[in-house]
């Protein structure tokens, strides 16, 4: 992905949450969860799975780590 992109979506979090306590300024998990439920109106799984995703972008795990995760959920 490019790097524009994920910072353009991390930043989207990070104003959503208010958040950007983790390295690369990202929210951490806390704020992230509450944040996809409550505004996002997600629940809890897919907030989850929303969660994987933000980590697989910022380089925390792998695009196989991250497809074995959420086939777990």
């Amino acid at each position: 992905m490019k790097k524009k992109f994920i910072n353009a979506l991390l930043e989207l979090a990070r104003e959503g949450t208010g958040c950007e306590i983790q390295h690369n300024r990202c929210p951490c998990n806390t704020c992230f969860h509450a944040w996809a439920i409550e505004k996002l109106g997600l629940d809890a799984r897919l907030a989850h799975a929303l969660w994987l995703i933000a980590l697989s972008m910022r380089g925390d795990c792998k695009n196989g780590d991250l497809t074995e995760a959420i086939a777990d959920l």
